[in-house]
């Protein structure tokens, strides 16, 4: 058994916040993971202008969260845009980009050239299911995502089928093949799924102890 509080104290974790809700029940999120002391929060776009003036003067950011449908065309990914950068005025320090591995070279290539302009002192986190990554297909991901400029790598896994899922060997695939001088960092949104956060954090710590300080877990917050 994993003795949750110990684990918790030991990584930085992120607040992921379900959609929905009322007012008051997202004023109350806020003022409880601020209390907290948690600095990096998950937010559905609509949920942003409500918690903003409960977050404004503490010292935590707000991720707006978004996902890219699959083969998006240039009109789709200006209306992401546009999205984002509606949140970003509303308080929004930064977006997570969810999307599948094989759209992410269209992300990309549709992005990379207004990264600058859009995410103009913003957070650009990139977020994919380890599940669709194979060990082969890591020096591409890693390439796309530097061209991008990310500041994190954000990994889940909404489906997890146990030892079929080959979490671990992935996450050791991983590990094998990462450059030693990224300069994003590596982030995991496994639900309240412990048991895979110990799983990629002990294996982080003894195969890429110099990583350690960058990474975060996102975990599930009930705001009501």
């Amino acid at each position: 058994m994993i003795d949750t509080d110990a684990f918790l104290s030991e990584i930085k974790t992120g607040a992921w916040c379900a959609g929905g809700g009322d007012a008051g029940d997202l004023a109350r999120a806020a003022s409880r993971i601020a209390d907290g002391g948690i600095s990096l929060i998950s937010v559905a776009p609509n949920s942003i202008a409500v918690m903003w003036p409960w977050l404004e003067k503490m010292p935590v950011k707000m991720l707006g969260r978004f996902y890219m449908e699959a083969a998006m065309g240039d009109g789709e990914i200006s209306e992401l845009a546009r999205r984002m950068n509606a949140a970003f005025k509303q308080g929004a320090a930064g977006a997570q980009v969810f999307l599948r591995r094989t759209d992410l070279a269209n992300f990309v290539d549709n992005l990379h050239l207004i990264r600058d302009d859009l995410f103009f002192n913003k957070y650009l986190a990139v977020g994919m299911d380890v599940g669709e990554i194979d060990m082969a297909d890591w020096p591409t991901v890693f390439a796309l995502i530097d061209k991008i400029r990310a500041d994190a790598l954000t990994l889940i896994m909404p489906d997890d089928a146990g030892d079929a899922s080959d979490f671990v060997g992935r996450i050791y695939g991983l590990m094998t093949v990462m450059p030693a001088d990224v300069r994003w960092q590596l982030h995991f949104a496994l639900g309240n799924n412990f048991m895979r956060m110990e799983q990629a954090w002990r294996l982080i710590q003894k195969m890429r102890p110099k990583l350690a300080d960058g990474v975060r877990f996102f975990v599930n917050y009930e705001h009501r």
